[in-house]
């Protein structure tokens, strides 16, 4: 992980991690439902995220240079687990990969702690705790100390 995307990414764990966290409280076990309490649960976390763009879109947009930036939810493989998480998705426009040291059809999902980096195939991969500094996730599975 470059300067440059550390950056961006400690920036918006300190303005976003809360309501992210907010958002994650409530579709906590959406991925145990039945079709019809997915479906309000998805509702649900649509709002939130929603409300998360309406108060703090600004912060977004500030950064529409660099891509796309928007609150969503996704299939994550978390520390606890393959689950469903509200995130930050940044889809890099190909003038920013180089500044953000990203490669042609990567992007990048921060859930407010923790990076996660998904492939020119779609595959997400557990990649950085975001802390004072970058800590990467061990290959091995183990979780970094929180510092």
């Amino acid at each position: 992980m470059n300067d440059g995307l550390f950056a961006l990414l400690r920036f918006l764990r300190h303005e976003f991690e809360r309501a992210l966290e907010h958002a994650d409280l409530h579709i906590e076990g959406i991925d145990e439902l039945d079709a019809e309490g997915r479906e309000i649960a998805t509702e649900v976390s649509e709002a939130l995220l929603e409300g998360i763009e309406f108060n703090q879109g600004y912060i977004l947009d500030a950064f529409a240079a660099l891509g796309a930036l928007k609150a969503e939810t996704c299939v994550l493989p978390t520390p606890g687990g393959e689950r469903t998480v509200a995130v930050l998705h940044l889809s890099p426009h190909e003038s920013a990969l180089a500044c953000l040291g990203l490669k042609a059809g990567e992007q990048v999902l921060f859930d407010g702690v923790f990076a996660y980096l998904r492939d020119h195939r779609g595959t997400h991969r557990l990649w950085m705790e975001i802390a004072d500094e970058p800590i990467p996730v061990a290959q091995a599975g183990k979780l970094p100390i929180v510092r």
